[in-house]
């Protein structure tokens, strides 16, 4: 459960995906301080291709922070090519910045994007966000 900075929307822009579309990432995070902080959200996503395994992803949140006001809550984004995979796991995170001159680490979500179906012969496979997950 997040303390101040807490992830409350995750969208993947559009909704279906082949191999080689471009996507974007979406994350509300809503400010739970009684007063403005600085937060912000880092991501890393795993694909994985048959053969090969697991490969990592970094996505770049922009901005790369903001200060909302008390109880309402900022979008970041990051724009990434779906890979030619059969799957794709995004760990998103959000974090607040102390008075101690440190980020925190604060909330966590899983975004699974996995093939829809069969492809027709010839074709890329589609894919769709299969789960959204609190960590």
């Amino acid at each position: 459960m997040a303390q101040y900075a807490d992830i409350v929307n995750v969208n993947v822009i559009p909704e279906r995906l082949a191999a080689g579309d471009g996507a974007t990432i979406e994350v509300d995070v809503e400010n739970l301080y009684a007063a403005v902080i600085s937060i912000s959200v880092t991501g890393i996503a795993y694909y994985y291709v048959p053969g090969v395994g697991y490969l990592p992803y970094t996505l770049s949140f922009q901005p790369s922070y903001a200060n909302p006001d008390p109880e309402t809550s900022f979008r970041f984004s990051a724009f990434f090519t779906m890979p030619t995979c059969t799957r794709m796991t995004a760990y998103i995170n959000s974090y607040w910045y102390g008075s101690d001159g440190q980020w925190h680490l604060d909330d966590a979500v899983e975004v699974t994007i996995k093939e829809e179906g069969e492809p027709e012969e010839g074709e890329f496979s589609n894919f769709v966000i299969s789960a959204v997950n609190k960590v």
